[in-house]
């Protein structure tokens, strides 16, 4: 499997570290930190408020350092270096020993002896071996390309609210507020930012509900359900609803949309979402929909191992239990089971995971397939989705091959 890192490196490389002089011992502090059980968000912004004063190359530093530091302990405790940010800055940020020293202002004394070069899978990529052998066979030959990125920021996707603007006045609209974006490849309303990280809450296109952020692979999963005007839509798993208003925004402001979670903090995070992103058709059940709903369309966008997100937290997989695994099938299949019931004969129905574990995907879906004939899975975006996302008939986004997270849908229509 290729161990190719050169695209991470030349990320890394192109970050501001000698703004890290003066800081270095505080970001090795908070490094432990994160090793000993503090999530890496609430460690970095816990550095980042007793240093308000940070200019804007530091915080850029800081962050990367505690962020990237954090998400390669493996490979970093593997190549016995220390202090862990001094190996993270020679292994993968391209500097120095000479630059090291200067960054610690010449407090630091590195041993002479190269850094040790990593032979595993696992220690080449810093991941957990329960977590290799899953990506080793799911992903076979593409592995080594899966496991690099995800060691890779995502990029960050909009979505045009379609309820209020276009893509392209939107983007119009970003560059005046002097965010680049270029047109995301498959969803049709994704726009991806090219140019920095920008203040997403201090955009006023964002205040206004211009837009959402979205990953361009989870707007194809909404974008699967194939709604048209008019229709009456379940999404039966809405979290804070993300899908659901790239639902609401494909109906327009007719038809119907209900919305159901079990956490309820979520759905009130949705009804905010809602009210800005001016969708009106929406109805946000707090309890499970009554047995007599009946819906065109139905979304499960199942709880899961979220093993298709691992680059969106440096944290997820060490703090992911393997032993926990096995209960998520189990669940989802009960989860479609319920939802199911809402669906009218002709209608469509999406399940969907962020997560590359067969267990939890075809076989999930085959099970479902088993226990009621009357479903029919059908090739998902037939006739507009590209066959590089079609796999044995499933919907399956990567972000080495497709630049979106990891996701999975089955599609299925009620006859």
């Amino acid at each position: 499997m290729d161990a190719d890192l050169s695209e991470i490196r030349a990320r890394l490389r192109s970050i501001p570290w000698k703004a890290l002089t003066g800081f270095a011992s505080q970001v090795e502090a908070s490094l432990q930190e994160t090793l000993a059980g503090t999530p890496t968000d609430e460690a970095l912004e816990k550095l980042l408020k007793q240093n308000r004063r940070f200019t804007s190359p530091q915080r850029q530093a800081v962050a990367e350092a505690i962020i990237g530091a954090s998400l390669w302990r493996r490979r970093l405790e593997f190549e016995g270096g220390s202090p862990l940010l001094a190996t993270f800055l020679e292994d993968l940020a391209g500097c120095t020993r000479a630059e090291v020293v200067e960054i610690f202002e010449s407090r630091l004394v590195l041993s002479s002896q190269a850094l040790r070069v990593p032979s595993t899978f696992g220690d080449t990529f810093s991941l957990p071996d329960w977590l290799v052998e899953i990506i080793a066979r799911e992903k076979g030959l593409q592995a080594g390309n899966f496991a690099a990125s995800l060691n890779l920021p995502g990029p960050i996707c909009f979505r045009a609210n379609g309820l209020k603007t276009t893509r392209q006045a939107l983007a119009d609209v970003l560059f005046q507020e002097g965010v680049a974006t270029r047109r995301g490849l498959f969803a049709e309303n994704s726009l991806i930012v090219t140019q920095g990280r920008p203040n997403i809450y201090g955009l006023r296109s964002y205040r206004q509900g211009l837009f959402q952020v979205q990953d361009e692979g989870s707007q194809l999963l909404g974008e699967l359900l194939e709604a048209k005007p008019n229709e009456q839509i379940l999404d039966y798993c809405a979290g804070a609803g993300g899908k659901t208003l790239l639902l609401g925004s494909i109906l327009k402001s007719s038809g119907k949309l209900w919305a159901y979670d079990p956490d309820l903090k979520r759905l009130d995070r949705l009804a905010r979402r809602a009210a800005t992103s001016g969708l009106t058709i929406l109805e946000i059940l707090r309890s499970e929909p009554p047995e007599t709903l009946q819906v065109d369309r139905v979304l499960v966008d199942a709880p899961c191992s979220e093993l298709g997100i691992l680059r969106r937290g440096p944290d997820l997989r060490f703090r992911t239990l393997p032993e926990s695994l096995h209960r998520w099938p189990p669940i989802q299949l009960q989860i479609l089971e319920r939802a199911q019931q809402h669906l009218r004969r002709g209608g469509r129905l999406v399940y969907a995971t962020c997560t590359i574990r067969r267990e939890e995907n075809q076989e999930v879906a085959q099970a479902f397939e088993k226990l009621h004939p009357d479903f029919v899975r059908v090739m998902p975006g037939k006739g507009w989705l590209p066959d590089s996302l079609i796999q044995e008939g499933y919907f399956v986004s990567s972000p080495d091959t497709h630049g979106t997270d990891a996701f999975f849908a089955a599609v299925f229509e009620r006859r």
